[in-house]
Order: structure tokens, then sequence, then C-alpha cells
């Protein structure tokens, strides 16, 4: 019953002020997201065959093309790179294949868009 009393659970410790520049930041992490998904689709779309065995490997390929120098893991620098053409090494999180597939998976499950 105290975990009910405590001030984070009631809300008294969530911000009330505005985030600065929120919608920039969210129209950049946005545009971020979909150049992620178009660049790993357009790897699905090229490596696409009939195969089931294929189908299995079209993630993985995915991955690679991220994962330049095959360390197994792929960092947001690398994804940057990737995107943009440019070494961004401000951050170094490592996301190895099953974290990337998690992401995708995440990220473009049931979406539906107008005809």
């Amino acid at each position: 019953m105290q975990m009910l009393e405590h001030p984070w659970t009631k809300g008294m410790t969530a911000r009330t002020d505005k985030t600065k520049d929120i919608d920039t930041k969210l129209n950049a992490f946005r545009a971020y997201k979909s150049q992620l998904e178009a660049k790993v689709f357009s790897q699905w779309v090229a490596g696409a065959t009939s195969s089931d065995a294929n189908k299995a490997s079209l993630i993985e390929n995915a991955f690679k093309s991220f994962d330049t120098t095959n360390k197994g893991y792929v960092t947001l620098s690398d994804i940057s790179r990737s995107l943009t053409g440019k070494k961004d090494d401000s951050t170094n999180d490592a996301l190895g294949l099953s974290g990337f597939t998690r992401l995708l998976g995440n990220s473009m499950e049931n979406q539906h868009f107008p005809k």
C-alpha cells in the first residue's frame, strides 16, 4: 500500500512544463525512423525470393547492411552513418541482431496505410 502513496504514483513528480522544441524533436525522430524503415524495406525487396529459407535471412541481410565492419552488433552511429552517409560517434549503444529484429518488429508491425 505504501507504493500507492508514493509521489511518483500520484503524478506529483511529473513535469508540468513544456519540453523545449518538442515538436521539432518528435518530427526529427519520425523522419529518422522512416529512413530506417525505408532502408530495411529496400534491403528486403532487393533480397526477396519465393524461398522460405531466404525469408528468414532478409532481416539478417538488412542488419548486415548497417553492420559494415562485421562486429555482430550495430550502434546508433552505424545506423546514422548508413542513413545519412556521415559518421556520428556521439553515441555507441550496441544493438545485436535479436535487438535489431525486435526494433523492426515493434516499429513495422500492423501498420496500415490509406489507399
